[in-house]
């Protein structure tokens, strides 16, 4: 997983497959993240989203979505979104159960693409714009 800021934008990559190990990780990150957004200065960060990018992933775990919901909840208590991008390309290949706990989630189709429509118009490094 390698994770950094765009902003006020949270950007975790996550390659390989996408485990309820993972989605373990996903959380304490958002978790950490709520934490500083809803600190006390000179320590709080402003947070407007957490993205998931899981272009890299060979596959999905259907409890790594079941435990995504956990970030999702933490994220909406907190007052920023959290989303997931780059899974469209591979919805074909997942079974139906990840497909349908995949819905539940906003999702953008790249990590630009969420940038653009959460509010930062920058183009995020090491990826070509669509």
């Amino acid at each position: 997983m390698v994770e950094r800021r765009q902003g006020d934008i949270v950007v975790i990559r996550v390659s390989g497959v996408c485990t309820r190990a993972t989605a373990a990780s996903l959380l304490r990150l958002t978790d950490l993240h709520a934490d500083l957004a809803t600190a006390d200065p000179p320590h709080r960060r402003e947070l407007v989203a957490v993205l998931v990018d899981l272009e890299d992933t060979t596959g999905l775990a259907e409890d790594a979505l079941r435990d995504l919901r956990g970030a999702r909840s933490r994220a909406r208590r907190t007052g920023f979104a959290f989303a997931l991008t780059g899974a469209r390309a591979q919805v074909h290949r997942l079974p139906l159960p990840v497909q349908e706990l995949l819905a539940e989630f906003s999702t953008y189709p790249t990590v630009d693409a969420a940038l653009v429509a959460l509010g930062s118009a920058a183009p995020s490094p090491n990826r070509a714009s669509a």
